[in-house]
């Protein structure tokens, strides 16, 4: 990306921005779509159990995530999984 390029992005998001500002919220409380779009959505299972969802979540620690930012994404329970003995 050339400086001049990177000058009109910035001046286009700039206006789009203002224009934005000048509308009523939407539901949400945004402005601008694209903020609802960006927005991080809340804890998710992504479909796993419980014990693959600890599995997944060990792996993230294992891998450099903290644990804090392992909790924030993942809606991890307190309890013991349940164990299929």
């Amino acid at each position: 990306m050339t400086i001049q390029q990177a000058i009109d992005l910035a001046a286009s998001l700039r206006r789009r921005r203002e224009a934005a500002d000048r509308c009523p919220p939407f539901d949400c409380g945004h402005r601008d779509p694209l903020d609802c779009i960006v927005q991080r959505p809340g804890p998710s299972k992504f479909g796993l159990t419980e014990t693959e969802l600890r599995r997944h979540a060990n792996q993230l620690v294992a891998s450099g995530w903290s644990v804090e930012d392992v909790l924030t994404r993942l809606d991890i329970s307190t309890r013991n999984p349940e164990r299929n003995h």
